[in-house]
């Protein structure tokens, strides 16, 4: 379960995909989704939707970036990603 990056490794390994920073984890709990991609060394999003979520952010679970909704993730891939 999260935090522990195993499943994030089998996907990238069905996928093909080499484990790292290019590979992004989206979610709205910092402790289990970012902590997650964190563990995971991923690049991390933090949907934000009413910014409670930001209060719980703890080391271990700091987003690379945060946004408040879907639609600001075409922007941050975009510019970012």
């Amino acid at each position: 379960p999260k935090p522990d990056p195993g499943a994030f490794f089998a996907i990238a390994e069905y996928w093909q995909l080499e484990r790292g920073n290019h590979l992004v984890m989206v979610g709205d709990s910092p402790g289990h989704d970012i902590a997650f991609g964190v563990a995971a060394g991923a690049t991390t999003v933090l949907i934000d939707v009413d910014g409670s979520a930001s209060t719980k952010v703890k080391p271990h679970s700091t987003p690379d970036f945060v946004v408040q909704d879907w639609s600001e993730m075409t922007s941050l891939f975009s510019s970012h990603l």
